[in-house]
């Protein structure tokens, strides 16, 4: 298994769905990128580590785990395009790609993140869940700069409160 740590290089090409939907409907705030000024470190591991320098790629390949703080996505691979400086370009993740974070949760086939348009595309049977809402679509991409969010064919449902889940006013009666 290879591991490997990210402080410096830039992190920034690894995304993250931190806040899919809002109480009150659609999302507020998609996804987060993963923070390179955070405290902690970003980590990836996987089973082959391959680097192509002539063409600025890295490849990991074989139950990829990347991690930051609470920030997961996993995948069976994923390729990092980065400039000559270092900064990263795009990130393609394929076969089995799930994110996590806190009580939200993201599935699809393939995603591609692109640095230069601040775009995030999950397509190949994408969804995403959060608390009691779930979304489904043929594709999602998600516009960073704006917090902005298209479905292709979106199909959107909000799953009924548990009993006894809801919230109460000072009286003692839900609201």
């Amino acid at each position: 298994m290879i591991k490997v740590l990210i402080r410096a290089f830039p992190a920034v090409f690894l995304v993250w769905i931190s806040a899919l939907l809002a109480q009150e409907g659609m999302p507020k705030e998609p996804f987060k990128v993963f923070d390179r000024k955070s405290k902690e470190p970003v980590e990836i591991t996987s089973e082959r580590l391959s680097a192509d320098l002539s063409q600025n790629k890295i490849t990991f390949s074989g139950n990829v785990i990347v991690r930051q703080g609470i920030r997961v996505i996993y995948a069976d691979s994923l390729d990092a395009l980065y400039e000559e400086g270092g900064d990263l370009k795009s990130i393609f993740a394929t076969g089995n790609v799930k994110m996590t974070a806190k009580d939200s949760f993201a599935t699809g086939e393939k995603l591609n993140w692109d640095n230069e348009k601040q775009t995030v595309r999950l397509w190949g049977n994408p969804r995403l869940i959060q608390g009691r809402q779930i979304i489904i679509g043929d594709e999602m991409l998600f516009f960073v700069k704006e917090d902005r969010l298209t479905v292709s064919r979106p199909q959107i449902e909000w799953l009924p409160e548990k009993e006894g889940s809801g919230k109460k006013g000072r009286d003692g009666r839900k609201k």
